[in-house]
C-alpha cells in the first residue's frame, strides 16, 4: 500500500478509536520504534486532550476507502447530513465493529437497542409478522419480508435514544455482514461537546416522542 519513513506514526486507529486496525505494517530493514499502549493513550486523552485532538484530526485527513465510506454512511441519515467534519470524525472514532454470518438474527421483534447501527458491508432482511396477537409465536410461516437494507444503510435510527423502545421488525443478515455502531452513551457524550449535534438530538427526541418516526431505518442512497 505504501512506505513509511522516519517521524511517521502508525497504529493510532486502534488506540484512539473502537475500530479495527486498517493495515498491516512490516519492517523491511532494521528499525527502532517508540510506542504508546492503550493505557498511555487513555491517560493522554484524560490529561492532555489537546494532544489527543491532534491525533484525531490526523485521522480526519485519511482518504482511504473505508473512512470515506463511513462519512457517506453517516451523512446518509438526514438529521446528520449537515454536521461539520469534526463531529462526523468523532462519531467515526466511536464506532464499534461486529460481524454477522449469513442468517444471523441481528435484532428481533421486541428487542431494545441502545445503538445507532450502520451496515458497512452486506445486506439485511427486514421482516415483520402478520400476527396481531402477541400470544402467537412468531415463526417463518407468519413472517413477511418488509424490506432489504443495502450496504451503507442504517437502522435503530430513532429508537436508540430511548431506554424502552422495542423493535417492531426483525433484522436478519441476508449475507455475511459487517455492522458498525455507536452507543447512545457515546452519542450523548459527543453531543455535550458540540451544540450542533445537541440540537439534532433534540430534533430526534421530538420526532420520536410525537410518534412521527414511521420507519426506524434508512436505506443507503
Amino acid at each position: 500500500m505504501g512506505d513509511s519513513n522516519n517521524k511517521r506514526i502508525f497504529g493510532e486507529i486502534a488506540l484512539l478509536t473502537k475500530l479495527k486496525r486498517t493495515a498491516t505494517v512490516q519492517s523491511d530493514d532494521y528499525t527502532n520504534c517508540a510506542y504508546l499502549n492503550k493505557e498511555d493513550v487513555e491517560q493522554i486523552q484524560l490529561n492532555f486532550p489537546h494532544i489527543a485532538k491532534q491525533f484525531k484530526d490526523k485521522i480526519k485527513e485519511y482518504k482511504d476507502e473505508k473512512m470515506n465510506f463511513r462519512k457517506l454512511m453517516i451523512r446518509n441519515i438526514h438529521y446528520l447530513r449537515e454536521l461539520n467534519d469534526n463531529i462526523i470524525n468523532e462519531i467515526i472514532c466511536h464506532l464499534e465493529v461486529k460481524r454477522y454470518a449469513e442468517g444471523s438474527i441481528i435484532l428481533k421483534n421486541g428487542d431494545v437497542s441502545n445503538k445507532l447501527m450502520f451496515l458497512r458491508y452486506g445486506e439485511i432482511d427486514i421482516k415483520v409478522t402478520n400476527q396481531v396477537s402477541q400470544d402467537v409465536e412468531i415463526t417463518e410461516d407468519n413472517e413477511l419480508l418488509f424490506d432489504v437494507l443495502n450496504t451503507g444503510s442504517c437502522f435503530c435510527a430513532y429508537s436508540f435514544i430511548c431506554d424502552d423502545a422495542q423493535q417492531l421488525q426483525k433484522f436478519v443478515a441476508k449475507t455475511n455482514c459487517i455492522v458498525e455502531s455507536i452507543s447512545r452513551e457515546d452519542f450523548f457524550n459527543i453531543a455535550k461537546r458540540y451544540y450542533q449535534l445537541a440540537d439534532k438530538l433534540d430534533f430526534i427526541r421530538e420526532k420520536f416522542e410525537e410518534d412521527e418516526t414511521y420507519f426506524d431505518f434508512f436505506r443507503y442512497k
